[in-house]
């Protein structure tokens, strides 16, 4: 998610499974507030997952929080997208997600 928010881009598409958007007190979203100051368009494509068992390691509150965030702020080509994989914790989600993320992939 950090190297979506950079300015030299490495990729168009990103997938972030399980992200730590909560470590260092939610670094990532104070780096997306200054990152919106400067920036008007994302030119992105973001797929966040998050399982619905991740409530005490901080993960699905805080990326819920991070894609309501980026989403509020209008951002001129941006494609973002948040799911909440159900019965999924931080060990099992990556073979629930992966597959489909594969199947996206052209």
């Amino acid at each position: 998610m950090y190297c979506s928010l950079r300015e030299n881009k490495l990729f168009d598409r990103y997938y972030a499974i399980s992200p730590s958007v909560w470590a260092n007190h939610n670094e990532l979203i104070k780096i997306e507030e200054a990152y919106q100051k400067d920036n008007s368009s994302y030119n992105s494509t973001i797929y966040l997952y998050a399982g619905s068992l991740e409530v005490f390691n901080k993960v699905l509150g805080s990326t819920t929080k991070f894609y309501e965030t980026v989403k509020s702020r209008n951002y001129k080509d941006l494609i973002i997208s948040c799911k909440k994989i159900d019965w999924a914790n931080h060990y099992t989600i990556v073979q629930k997600v992966v597959p489909e993320i594969f199947s996206q992939i052209n």
